[in-house]
Formats: C-alpha cells, structure tokens, sequence
C-alpha cells in the first residue's frame, strides 16, 4: 500500500516474542535486511539498557530506514520509506506517534469513490465536468469496474460530485 498512500501506520509486533514479527515483514516487503541499528542500542544504553538485559534483536530494524526512540518503552520503531512502524502498547505508540506527528500536517481532503460500470474512455467528458462544476479532484482507476475516486478539501463538496457522477453513470450493481 505504501506507493498508493501518503504514509502507512503499522502498530504492533515489534516485542521480542515468536510472534512479533512486523519488522522482519516491513523489512522484507522493501527488500531489505534487519541490522542491528547502532542509534537504537544507543538510545537504549542512555536508558541503562545494556545488551544482557534485551533480547538479541530487540535493535534489529530495516537497513538504511530512519529509527524512532521509544521514549515509553523499549523497542524501537522505525520508518521506512513512507512507512511508519511503531509500537502497539498504546501508550509507546502514542509517544513515539507524537514525535512524528508534525509530518502528517497539511490540508485535509476528503475522498468518496464510485464504481462505475462502464469504459473509462466514456466517462472523459463527465470527468471534465466534474472538475468544471466542483472544487475536486478526479481520479479513475479502470479493472472490472471502474473505480472514480473524488477527493475534496470538504466532505460536503466530495459527497455532492459524487452523487452527481452516481446519477449520470451506470452504477456497479453492489448486491
């Protein structure tokens, strides 16, 4: 999902049991290795952390990714491309949230999508005025169906285009 979204937030499994795995998935899904992250351990042995006191991997984070303090807890998250791990004990993922939470500002939109049954070649000229008659954007994704994404600075203002595109189109049959 990464390449379709600003940014993904990935909570939990980051702790040193057999099941917590979401950094070796994280890892891999970038083609990546986990190392021992040298800032990470770093940070840890400021909190009188040494490596007899952590599970072996508990420093283990993507390579080359940007590692995030766990001011409430032990381990690390880390963020990889526009991919943000972090812990799922909530209050170690709120902290570790609120140092990264400048980079989430910026205008909100608001999206609304339609699926239509018929070729995107057909929908150009309703697309165009679309666009003419709201302040929105419009994407359109062909497959099966064609996906109409509507995003708008207001949920009024998508919801509105997309009910006009809802009655000048024929719908998917949701049923």
């Amino acid at each position: 999902y990464h390449a379709e979204y600003d940014a993904v937030i990935v909570t939990g499994g980051l702790g040193p049991t057999h099941d917590d795995v979401t950094m070796d998935a994280v890892a891999a899904a970038f083609g990546r290795d986990l190392e021992a992250n040298e800032r990470a351990a770093g940070w840890l042995a400021e909190e009188g952390y040494s490596a007899d006191d952590l599970a072996a991997e508990t420093t283990h984070l993507p390579e080359n990714c940007r590692p995030l303090e766990n001011e409430a807890g032990v381990a690390p998250g880390a963020v990889v491309e526009s991919v943000y791990v972090l812990p799922g004990v909530p209050r170690e993922m709120k902290a570790m949230f609120e140092s990264v939470a400048d980079e989430f500002e910026g205008t909100p939109t608001h999206t609304v999508v339609v699926d239509v049954d018929e070729p995107e070649s057909a929908l150009l000229e309703r697309f165009a005025a679309l666009e003419s008659e709201f302040d929105v954007s419009v994407g359109s994704y062909p497959g099966e169906s064609v996906r109409v994404k509507i995003t708008a600075a207001s949920a009024d203002e998508a919801e509105r285009a997309a009910e006009w595109i809802r009655t000048r189109s024929t719908l998917v049959d949701s049923a």
